[in-house]
């Protein structure tokens, strides 16, 4: 499963740098069939995704139409959830907490976009690998 949900991660994340949205959620879909629920290792993976995706086009309502397809999943990445939906100009309540790493996860979001800008500026792009 983890080896899946990186292949498939990866692969969406390529599509979305070539602009092609529609394939790129379909790959998201198949590695969060893959996701493994409330493991941290996979969850910061998915953070960086995420953002990934988000800095080279995605729209934030068509991931979290992906990632609300599974409760139990969803329910281990609320932060992220909840700042997908802050990024997409939603208002949120969540346990001050939870808002805490979203606004830390939006940030990332942010440069994601910024770094994706300046990368086509200049003929490359570049995505966060922390």
């Amino acid at each position: 499963e983890w080896l899946r949900w990186r292949a498939q991660g990866a692969r969406a994340l390529a599509f979305a740098v070539q602009k092609d949205y529609q394939a790129s959620l379909a790959s998201l879909q198949a590695a969060y069939n893959d996701f493994i629920a409330a493991d941290k290792v996979t969850t910061q993976e998915a953070v960086r995704l995420m953002s990934g995706l988000v800095g080279a086009g995605s729209r934030p309502e068509d991931l979290l139409a992906v990632l609300t397809t599974d409760t139990t999943k969803a329910a281990s990445l609320r932060p992220l959830i909840v700042a997908l939906h802050m990024y997409a100009g939603k208002t949120v309540r969540a346990p001050r907490e939870i808002e805490e790493v979203a606004a830390d996860i939006r940030e990332r979001f942010r440069k994601a976009e910024l770094r994706a800008v300046v990368g086509e500026t200049f003929g490359q792009i570049t995505f966060e690998s922390d």
